[in-house]
């Protein structure tokens, strides 16, 4: 393509309390806590962007005033979907992969938004799952994984399991109801394990964790897969000791 792309990421930052407060929160979340770390669906963005540039295919990055001026070009939004709901699009509209969990939360997407004229969701299964609702406008596509960077690791392998942690809600009620039956069995077994909480790790932890473990549990209420966790999907592949076990 010889075109450049035009590619659209943000994260949701509505106000809080009122009128344009988010602007000054940024600002003072930067101070206190420092530089954010991305996301798993921003990962989605940036390593869609290292691909491309591999590839040498161009493209522009959150350029608003030029899609503006340019209604007749494809505007690729990654994500996130408020980027869809909350502006006023001329353009025709190329939605995903970093999107939302489950077709229910807007139904009507493309009675409500005729511009989007397709949705690219991460994965067959999710392909699956949001067809019925959207028929042949959702496609499956797999989002970008940097195989340098994760790549086989030659390591003892001494933890039976790493359990991913990403209950969000209900705290209380699913440790008792989910964690702890699943922490039992592994204590009867003598089973050794360590874990890994969702958005209460860095990327060094998940790493070390990674590479001394045979096996994964993932856990949670609802499951829509981030980054990281489709990095350890892709573990469980390149390693016949790393089996990832999902309890539903």
């Amino acid at each position: 393509m010889d075109r450049p792309l035009n590619l659209f990421f943000e994260e949701p930052d509505p106000d809080r309390w009122f009128k344009y407060d988010h602007y000054p929160r940024s600002i003072i979340r930067r101070l206190l806590r420092g530089k954010a770390r991305p996301g798993g669906v921003m990962m989605i963005a940036i390593n869609l962007m290292r691909g491309l540039d591999k590839l040498g295919q161009s493209y522009r990055f959150n350029d608003y005033r030029y899609i503006k001026k340019h209604p007749h070009e494809i505007a690729c939004i990654i994500g996130k979907p408020q980027l869809v709901f909350e502006r006023k699009w001329q353009n025709p509209i190329i939605l995903g992969a970093g999107i939302y969990s489950h077709p229910i939360e807007c139904l009507d997407l493309f009675e409500r938004y005729p511009n989007v004229k397709r949705l690219l969701v991460p994965g067959e299964w999710m392909c699956d799952m949001f067809m019925p609702a959207y028929g042949n406008k959702v496609l499956p596509w797999p989002v970008g994984i940097d195989t340098e960077q994760w790549k086989p690791y030659d390591s003892v392998r001494k933890v039976d399991f790493l359990i991913y942690d990403k209950i969000r809600w209900q705290h209380e009620l699913m440790d008792k109801e989910l964690v702890a039956p699943i922490i039992k069995v592994l204590d009867e077994q003598k089973l050794s394990y360590h874990f890994i909480k969702y958005g209460q790790y860095t990327h060094d932890e998940l790493t070390e964790k990674l590479k001394v473990s045979k096996s994964v549990i993932f856990h949670c209420m609802r499951y829509v897969p981030s980054y990281n966790q489709l990095v350890i999907c892709c573990f469980g592949n390149l390693y016949s000791s790393m089996r990832p076990f999902y309890p539903v």
